[in-house]
């Protein structure tokens, strides 16, 4: 539940007195008004792409120092970043075509990894191992690269499409479509064999990986849930039964993570596998999707201000370990309210998401354990701003209960794109494989 306060015109001055007890364990990481998304993390550092520049480009943020950084300056776009240690990889267009380059941030140099003339997509990275998807062949495929060699392998060759590949070490998993349906594999890199994890008819997708578990978003119930496989006992688990969508999972230690439409838009949530216990990571307005995670640390992109932003949330402590906002006074004439949020007109917005007590006395409102948040953006009673196309598109991708059509991509007249994640899908699919929303409910597609 979220709380509401409702401040009204009184004519007089309402006092509001900040005594921070519990504060919100969110953090922003980035702040600038344009679109930055698809974080991955490490360690210190979080990656994502970021369109400040007029195309995407890769960032990064160092936890420790508290810097933010820039890693690529082409004028093409670079997607999809993947980081280990102190290796970050992505998807790039620079060569009218997706490579996959990589980047050293010890040594500051950027190295081309493929050099073929068709795609090469969705990289993820784990030690001295690089994989992605090709499609050299007409199809999509597995492929690995070792980064120590500089020596490059076919992981899957049956004709099927393969994508959207996940490493940790000897393993890799990835989404493998056949008989009409996708389903998880493996691969062994050691003893160059492949396994099939999941042979249920319904389709199995996104897989994330950690030791011996092995998570994916599944459709067999009729929704997208959360199911999980360990190596240890060879069983099969699911871990979500709501009926709505539980969409990407990310996995660290005992911890999964996944976004989820239960609150009529996207939220972050998490299930501790030891202790059997659920969390809620987000309940703040807008969507926050694609989350990531890294011990303590969860990393999403979030549209609460109305552009994509990169924010973050410290599971162990819960308090806000960056960007914090002190102890303040406010004197505030009047206000106006919004769900979970009180905002007044010099722009300085109170976030409520955590318990609220109220003490009155006289004229006088104690507001204990709240959090304080500039939104200097969103200021009371200022004009609308008019709409464009892409701000339309925008607030389309929030609406995920409502049916959208597939368009096309306006670049190439034969390619269809997700509504969602803008990658290039199928027709004959029901779901995307990328970001996983659904495209068609039975024979309607939205």
């Amino acid at each position: 539940m979220r709380p509401n306060i409702a401040i009204r015109e009184m004519g007089v001055t309402i006092l509001l007195l900040l005594i921070p007890i519990e504060s919100s364990a969110n953090f922003q990481i980035t702040t600038d008004e344009t679109d930055q998304m698809h974080p991955a993390i490490y360690g210190d550092i979080v990656v994502w792409q970021d369109e400040r520049n007029g195309n995407y480009d890769i960032y990064g943020f160092n936890f420790a120092t508290g810097e933010e950084f820039q890693i690529t300056t082409d004028e093409d776009d670079q997607l999809y970043p993947a980081i280990y240690e102190n290796y970050v990889v992505w998807q790039d267009y620079r060569n009218s075509h997706t490579d996959i380059y990589g980047y050293d941030l010890l040594t500051r140099k950027e190295v081309r990894i493929t050099k073929d003339q068709n795609d090469q997509l969705n990289p993820a990275i784990y030690g001295d191992y690089v994989v992605w998807q090709d499609r050299s062949f007409g199809t999509s495929n597995i492929y690995v690269f070792r980064l120590s060699t500089a020596q490059k392998f076919l992981v899957t060759s049956n004709g099927d499409v393969q994508e959207h590949p996940a490493i940790y070490g000897d393993f890799v998993f990835w989404q493998g479509y056949e008989s009409n349906n996708w389903d998880i594999y493996g691969f062994s890199l050691s003893e160059k064999e492949e396994f099939r994890i999941t042979t249920d008819t319904g389709d199995q997708i996104k897989p994330a990986v950690y030791e011996n578990i092995v998570v994916w978003q599944d459709d067999r119930n009729g929704n997208w849930d959360i199911y999980g496989y360990r190596f240890s006992t060879l069983q099969e688990f699911q871990i979500t039964t709501r009926r709505n969508e539980q969409y990407n999972p990310a996995i660290y230690e005992d911890m999964v993570i996944w976004h989820e439409n239960r609150n009529n838009d996207w939220d972050i949530y998490g299930f501790n596998l030891t202790t059997k216990k659920e969390a809620g990571i987000t309940t703040d307005f807008g969507s926050q999707i694609f989350p990531q995670i890294y011990k303590d640390y969860v990393v999403w992109q979030d549209k609460r201000h109305g552009n994509w932003d990169i924010y973050g949330h410290d599971i162990s402590t819960r308090v806000e370990t960056k960007r914090h906002i002190e102890e303040k006074a406010v004197k505030v004439e009047s206000g106006t309210v919004k769900q979970g949020q009180v905002e007044v007109e010099n722009g300085v917005g109170i976030d409520n998401s955590v318990l609220i007590g109220l003490i009155i006395c006289g004229l006088v409102i104690t507001i204990s354990a709240i959090k304080l948040r500039r939104r200097s953006r969103e200021i009371t009673l200022k004009k609308a701003p008019m709409t464009t196309e892409k701000d339309q598109k925008k607030k389309e991708e929030e609406k995920p209960e409502e049916k959208i059509q597939i368009q096309k991509k306006k670049e190439v007249s034969e390619k269809l794109i997700c509504p969602l994640c803008e990658n290039e899908i199928r027709e004959d699919w029901n779901s995307c494989p990328y970001c996983g929303v659904r495209l068609k409910d039975d024979t309607q597609i939205y």
